[in-house]
């Protein structure tokens, strides 16, 4: 027997009595736990969320007024008011007052009157620093943790660009056919305004060959917008594909 392990002799047990450890067995921290496949089909560790701990308000509005009411006591044992003999009613008077000038100069020292060893406090400026960085480095609020390896979402999120694209391109379309339209109009009452101006039959005639150049030039710049407008709508479309 070594250390009060085996037997208390080796006789009849076909060994020498030596204890060794079992060189098989595995520790813990070396036996492998199973992984759930990622898309791609490798391994993957599972997703958990950073557990941030949140401060306890009650608390620290508890420890507040604790304070507060420590501070209005040690006031009211200087002065003398409690052993006074003043009446109950003039003295509650005296305390509501000093204790709202208290309150006020809490506010001002709050953070430097906080012990910065209490728990929920130094909880409280973390998640203020956290915060304060994610608005740094502008990382959004929706975030989660690894959706940059996921190819699904990342497809969702290009599909979704795409599409927003297409809108804005849509609506710039329709605010220029109604600039279009708008210059159509006023070219039309200039027209008219033309026309009754004129009275010689030489002028109707050298008119109406300068509107008839201009229509010919607008229908070819309506020929092109419409074409570069086609090109633009078929481009998007094969990048959405």
């Amino acid at each position: 027997m070594y250390n009060g392990i085996g037997v208390p002799t080796p006789r009849g047990t076909g060994t020498n009595g030596f204890v060794q450890r079992n060189f098989a067995a595995l520790p813990a921290w070396k036996i492998r736990r199973p992984v759930s496949a990622g898309p791609s089909g490798g391994a993957q560790k599972e997703k958990e969320k950073p557990n941030q701990k949140e401060p306890n308000k009650e608390i620290l509005e508890h420890d507040r007024k604790r304070q507060i009411e420590i501070k209005l006591l040690q006031w009211a044992e200087k002065k003398g008011l409690l052993d006074s003999g003043l009446p109950q009613e003039e003295i509650d008077m005296k305390m509501a007052k000093q204790r709202l000038r208290i309150e006020k100069d809490e506010i001002k020292k709050q953070r430097a009157l906080l012990e910065q060893n209490d728990s929920h406090v130094r909880a409280q400026l973390k998640l203020q620093k956290t915060k304060a960085m994610a608005r740094a480095l502008k990382v959004d609020d929706k975030y989660e943790e690894g959706a940059a390896f996921d190819q699904d979402k990342q497809e969702q999120k290009k599909q979704e660009r795409l599409a927003a694209r297409l809108k804005q391109e849509e609506e710039r379309l329709m605010k220029e056919r109604e600039k279009l339209k708008k210059e159509k109009e006023e070219k039309k009452k200039l027209k008219k305004v033309e026309q009754s101006s004129s009275s010689d039959s030489s002028d109707d005639s050298s008119s109406s060959e300068s509107s008839d150049q201009k229509k010919k030039k607008e229908k070819k710049k309506k020929k092109k917008l419409r074409k570069s407008q086609r090109k633009k709508i078929d481009l998007i479309q094969k990048r959405m594909v």
